[in-house]
């Protein structure tokens, strides 16, 4: 029994440097995996290109209605002189 004893001290002392390096991890990722929840929880109808912009505006309105992290960014393809939105997030937590 007491030659047991170390050995347990020791799986002990290994279980947690082990909880010790998970806590870390978590504090450091706790805030991208945020994000990257609320990115997929917002989307539930699908937006296509036969949508009038009208009804494709109000659709983007009704997903972001009280929502002042979500914002639509202005894109310019240079090159074909097309023009649109995408969908943008600010997420603090993903530093």
């Amino acid at each position: 029994m007491s030659r047991e004893i170390p050995l347990i001290e020791e799986k002990i002392k290994k279980i947690d440097e082990q909880i010790a390096a998970l806590t870390e991890l978590i504090s450091r990722y706790a805030g991208k995996l945020n994000c990257l929840s609320s990115e997929k929880s917002f989307i539930s109808k699908p937006i296509d290109n036969i949508q009038s912009p009208n009804n494709r505006a109000l659709l983007l309105k009704e997903y972001f209605h009280g929502r002042e992290d979500v914002y639509a960014k202005l894109w310019i393809n240079n090159r074909t002189a097309k023009r649109g939105y995408e969908i943008k997030e600010e997420c603090n937590g993903a530093g």
